[in-house]
């Protein structure tokens, strides 16, 4: 998929899988928030594994967003590049390795409220 020519639909697909591992994270906290031992540790890879797909993901297309010269339509230029800015900037500050933090917590939540509200736009 070139994110320079997203079409709205491939934008949809994006910004939903996004939403949803974020549901699918928040899940996976009030299990690790209510687990023990070896048990916490297995979900706390699952929440790290999911959390980091998606900060690499958004990384990748924030760097090459970035670059006006590569935005090539409306879709990708006014709707799917503002979405990726908005979850980029509150989660790339934000470790892996902070599960269960405040910080780490509002960061989930930033994913799955900025990619329904740019969903909703679209």
């Amino acid at each position: 998929m070139n994110f320079t020519e997203i079409t709205k639909m491939e934008a949809i697909q994006k910004l939903s899988w996004y939403k949803e591992t974020s549901e699918e994270i928040f899940k996976l906290l009030d299990q690790f928030r209510k687990a023990t031992g070896n048990e916490q540790q297995v979900i706390k890879g699952s929440i790290e594994e999911r959390y980091s797909s998606v900060k690499l993901e958004v990384k990748e297309y924030y760097n090459l967003l970035s670059k006006a010269s590569t935005v090539k339509n409306y879709i990708a230029e006014a709707l799917f590049w503002p979405a990726i800015q908005d979850i980029y900037v509150h989660i790339s500050s934000v470790a892996k390795n902070r599960v269960g933090s405040d910080k780490f917590v509002s960061a989930v939540y930033d994913i799955g409220s900025y990619a329904g509200y740019w969903l909703g736009v679209l």
